[in-house]
C-alpha cells in the first residue's frame, strides 16, 4: 500500500514537457522529461529504482513507436523503421553515453537517438 501511495504522490509531480520536432510540437510526460544531469547522477549513485523507472518509460516509448501503424482506421505495419527494444543494461549504457555527450538534453531525446541508431525512423527534436 505504501508503494502505491508513493507512486501516486510521485506521479503528481510530473508536468507536461513540450518537445519541438521539425514537424511541430509533441507533449512528453513522465520519465522522458528527466534531464541528462539527473540521469547521470542516478547512474553514478547506482539509484536502481530511478534507472528502472527510466527503463520502463523507454520501453513504453519504443512500444508506442512500434505500434505507430495502428493509428488509422486499419492497422498497417510500417514498411521500414521497425526495431527491437534493447534490454535494460543496453538501454542504460546507451542513455549514459548520450547524456555524457549531451548533458543539457533529456531522456526523450536520448530515446529518440536510440531509436534512430537502432534503424528506426523518427523525427529528431530541435
Amino acid at each position: 500500500m505504501k508503494k502505491i501511495f508513493s507512486a501516486l504522490v510521485l506521479s503528481l509531480f510530473f508536468n507536461i514537457t513540450y518537445a519541438q520536432t521539425s514537424e511541430g510540437y509533441i507533449s512528453i510526460r513522465g520519465s522522458g522529461q528527466f534531464k541528462c544531469g539527473e540521469y547521470i547522477s542516478w547512474v553514478e549513485t547506482q539509484n536502481q529504482a530511478q534507472l528502472n523507472l527510466v527503463n520502463q518509460w523507454i520501453w513504453g516509448f519504443i512500444a508506442a513507436y512500434q505500434f505507430r501503424g495502428s493509428f488509422g482506421n486499419k492497422f498497417t505495419p510500417p514498411k521500414q523503421g521497425n526495431i527491437v527494444s534493447p534490454e535494460a543494461t543496453t538501454a542504460q549504457l546507451f542513455l549514459k553515453k548520450y547524456c555524457n555527450d549531451n548533458p543539457l538534453s533529456d531522456v526523450t531525446n536520448g530515446t529518440i537517438k536510440m531509436i534512430n541508431d537502432l534503424g528506426g525512423i523518427f523525427y529528431t527534436l530541435k
